[in-house]
């Protein structure tokens, strides 16, 4: 029942406003019918009773000097009277027992001609007695007719005027109230705030129709902003990442006719030294000037789109063209961006821009999935070749490699959110050493249904896609938790070594999670050990040099990992305070075999040692290499020759271990 009372229709103001004026009206009318109606009968009633009044008075005195004088003259009299009185059509007089004294018949009377309209009204009086004289009153039917037409002529010219004023209130008040309720229904259901309502005049409604033409302006100019802001990039104007995406998704429901639909993914180099050296205010400007270059470009081609997808990155999408037209036009885009010599404050920076572009002819995809793709295909245009275009088409191995490496993102997120990471120690052995294992590197490994999975596989993944961060935490947080809840072991560790991230270590933010970590967890912090790359700091130096001086003045130690890869690894010293230096190993793994190798290993460890830092040899094999770094003198050795990563657990319950300088010598 309720539901159906919802599908009907309202009532309207208007029919309700006519229904109350037609009902009042009638109201009116029924209670003036009702009051002359009564009027005429007690008017009637009371005339009818004087003249019998006046009748009974006149012939009293005759009747009673007939019947005590029994005269018959007198009866004659009385019937002349009577006569004389046209209303009387006969007349009858009777005595107190009941008797009838005299009785004028109608034939006794003048014979007169009867209305069948007119009413016969009787009366009696009683001085000799009481009797229903018979009298019609013409001149009072005629008074009665005349006053029921004058009623019916009032009431029908006031339900005339009341429907002439009801058209008039209609026209001037009500049709246009509901002309301004169905424009403010109309602009509330169908968000049409185009419409505009005429004023003619500025009463009430005039004013209310007024202020909402004002109101819809108004609304439709923050409409029209509103739904340019959603499409449109603040900083620059150009498409924003959602109105790019709407557009690909359009682009994806054609199949191109001749040529192939493209998808470019256009990332900008150097734009973070512009950012860094001038601050944001400059790099906001470097986009504008981009932007509106590009967009001039652009604009003069129907078949290509272009947005701004965040920071540095934009998105060009080209609509059935040759591929060759494709590659003509992303180069003309680089040779743009090149020649824009960008100078602020009397200084000029270089900026060029690295180009992903995915052609698509007919293969099954998503926007998100392209788009995807043609990140991949810039990132590796920017890291690989240094800048440039690379194109692809979506069956490309490298494409496939990207979805696979945007599968293990997924992957690293549900193994964060299900503790699915396992840490894994790896021995650091000093030459000479005969006391159980007590300098460790932590590695990590994911434990999946089919085993155990390497850092190789997901590693690279993370720092691409920034999640090394969470990674790094994980690892800390995992680390301290196993050393505060294992005392002994952690009094028979020397150093335990964790790799950092160059994203961890230029962070602010990490830098604080990470002594939030050490402080819930009270252990030694000489005892742990931060490892570093060179060429995970090398573009952000400063950040890097803080981070290391911040966490050195509470006590832990710093490595700079796969020191020479780096070949500017002598450089770094002299900004970089670490206590150990670990030589990468690949200068190891054939340093036997490679005389040339084995003076720069020589090289490096005397400059260490004389910078008076320790020196560890990575990846060592076999024991003709560990006799020739003992000979070196390097202070550690790290590899499968003395020991494979095991699990954390595994050396917690060690209790004692055999020699690991035993094949040394």
């Amino acid at each position: 029942m309720t539901d159906r009372l919802k599908h009907l229709q309202p009532i309207s103001f208007r029919a309700q406003l006519a229904a109350l004026f037609l009902f009042m009206a009638f109201l009116l009318g029924g209670m003036i019918l009702g009051f002359f109606k009564y009027q005429q009968d007690q008017l009637l009633h009371t005339s009818m009773q004087r003249q019998a009044e006046v009748v009974a008075r006149l012939a009293v005195q005759d009747v009673a000097r007939m019947v005590y004088l029994d005269d018959p003259d007198v009866a004659s009299d009385i019937a002349e009277r009577l006569r004389g009185i046209p209303e009387i059509l006969e007349a009858g007089f009777f005595g107190p027992d009941g008797q009838q004294l005299l009785r004028l018949p109608p034939t006794y009377l003048p014979a007169r001609r009867l209305d069948p309209d007119r009413r016969t009204h009787h009366s009696g009086w009683g001085a000799i007695g009481s009797g229903p004289p018979g009298l019609l009153q013409p001149a009072l039917n005629v008074a009665q007719q005349k006053a029921q037409n004058l009623f019916f002529l009032m009431v029908g010219g006031s339900l005339v005027l009341g429907l002439l004023f009801g058209l008039f209130l209609d026209r001037s008040f009500i049709a246009r109230l509901a002309e301004l309720s169905q424009a403010i229904r109309h602009a509330a259901s169908q968000e049409d705030y185009s419409q505009r309502l005429d004023v003619h005049r500025m009463d009430e409604i005039g004013t209310a129709r007024a202020q909402f033409n004002k109101l819809l302006e108004r609304v439709e100019q923050q409409t029209e902003t509103l739904r340019y802001q959603a499409l449109h990039d603040p900083l620059t104007g150009l498409y924003n990442r959602h109105r790019m995406l709407l557009e690909l998704d359009k682009l994806l429901r054609r199949r191109p006719a001749q040529g192939y639909h493209a998808v470019c993914y256009l990332d900008l180099d150097r734009f973070k030294v512009v950012n860094d050296t001038c601050g944001h205010s400059a790099g906001d400007e470097l986009l504008q000037q981009l932007s509106n270059e590009l967009l001039g470009y652009v604009s003069r081609h129907p078949a290509y789109r272009l947005g701004r997808l965040g920071d540095d990155e934009f998105l060009v999408l080209a609509r059935d063209k040759p591929a060759q037209d494709i590659a003509r036009f992303l180069a003309n885009i680089k040779r743009l961006v090149e020649n824009l010599h960008f100078r602020y404050l009397e200084r000029e920076f270089p900026i060029g821009i690295s180009i992903g572009c995915i052609l698509i002819k007919d293969e099954p995809t998503t926007a998100i999935e392209v788009i995807g793709a043609a990140d991949g295909a810039c990132y590796r245009a920017k890291r690989l070749q240094h800048g440039g275009a690379i194109t692809l088409r979506l069956g490309d191995q490298q494409v496939q490699d990207h979805k696979q490496n945007m599968d293990w993102v997924s992957r690293i997120y549900t193994a964060l959110e299900n503790n699915s990471f396992r840490l894994h120690l790896q021995p650091i052995v000093a030459p000479r050493e005969t006391a159980p294992y007590r300098h460790f590197e932590v590695l990590l490994r994911l434990q999946t249904d089919t085993g155990l999975i390497g850092p190789d596989h997901f590693i690279p993944v993370a720092e691409r896609f920034g999640l090394s961060p969470r990674l790094d935490l994980w690892v800390i947080e995992a680390v301290v938790t196993q050393l505060y809840e294992n005392p002994a072991f952690l009094d028979r560790l020397e150093l335990l070594a964790v790799n950092l991230s160059g994203l961890t270590v230029t962070d602010p933010h990490n830098r604080h999670a990470i002594d939030t970590l050490l402080k819930a967890f009270p252990i030694p912090p000489e005892k742990l050990c931060f490892e570093i790359t060179e060429t995970a700091v090398i573009s952000e130096m400063e950040q890097a040099v803080q981070f290391i001086d911040f966490f050195r003045r509470r006590g832990i130690r710093f490595a700079l990992d796969d020191f020479g890869s780096g070949m500017a690894s002598f450089g770094y010293l002299q900004h970089l305070e670490v206590d150990i230096l670990k030589i990468d190993g690949s200068f190891i793994r054939p340093l036997r075999q490679d005389p040339i190798l084995e003076e720069m290993t020589r090289a490096m460890v005397r400059i260490g040692h004389i910078t008076g830092k320790r020196i560890v040899a990575e990846q060592v094999e076999d024991g003709e290499t560990a006799a020739l770094l003992q000979a070196m003198e390097v202070d550690y050795l790290q590899g499968y020759h003395f020991a494979r990563p095991a699990p954390f657990e595994q050396f917690i319950g060690q209790k004692q271990a055999g020699s690991p300088s035993s094949s040394v010598g």
